[in-house]
């Protein structure tokens, strides 16, 4: 249900405790709406029974637009994860910069709160990355950079490598081929989604 924001008496800024222990600090309009600079904090409720106090749970600072996040902003996320960028309706729209609690990033485009469009996305953990165009969340097509080691471009399906592609290695060799699907028994109830697929690659030195 909508927030009651009935003790807003005019627009301007305010500073608004909401039963939950929420707080938002910032601008409102006329209509007592979220409107322009603020700061919204969710908090989890205190429990007597079990002696825990409130704690911050997540928190958006930055542009609103007729009480949703629109512009630019900042979201820490519960489980660690932030969003600094673009914001439309209340989800990641535009450009920004997506910061993993296991230190993967992701700068690029968004739309309707997933990757699209162009964009990095770099694993923390080896430092490798993929570097390309984004379709609704998924890597669609471009290059995956590996650290010290070369590269992969081609077109992806469901964030692995599908299709024709070429891998190129740091002492100048490009090896090309394709990535095919393994075919799985036509009576397999059990299938994977995501279909597997194995390299199939072109002689190095073909002439």
């Amino acid at each position: 249900p909508p927030e009651t924001t009935n003790w807003i008496a005019r627009a301007g800024a305010a500073k608004v405790t909401y039963a939950s222990g929420s707080v938002y600090e910032g601008e409102f309009n006329d209509e007592k709406q979220k409107h322009g600079k603020g700061k919204f904090t969710w908090m989890t409720p205190a429990n007597e029974d079990e002696e825990t106090e409130a704690k911050v749970f997540a928190v958006y600072e930055g542009q609103y637009e007729d009480g949703k996040r629109c512009g630019e902003g900042k979201m820490t996320y519960p489980n660690g994860d932030s969003y600094h960028g673009q914001w439309q309706n209340n989800e990641m729209a535009g450009t920004g910069t997506y910061k993993y609690k296991n230190s993967d990033i992701y700068s690029g485009g968004f739309q309707s709160g997933l990757k699209h469009g162009k964009g990095v996305y770099e694993f923390g953990k080896d430092g490798s990355r993929l570097d390309g165009e984004w379709n609704a969340g998924a890597f669609a097509a471009g290059q995956w950079l590996f650290k010290n080691a070369g590269a992969y471009e081609g077109t992806f399906q469901n964030g692995q490598p599908a299709g024709p592609g070429a891998f190129s290695f740091p002492n100048g060799i490009k090896h090309t081929g394709e990535y095919k699907a393994i075919a799985s028994p036509a009576d397999d109830d059990d299938a994977p989604a995501v279909v597997p697929r194995a390299w199939h690659g072109n002689p190095v030195y073909a002439n």
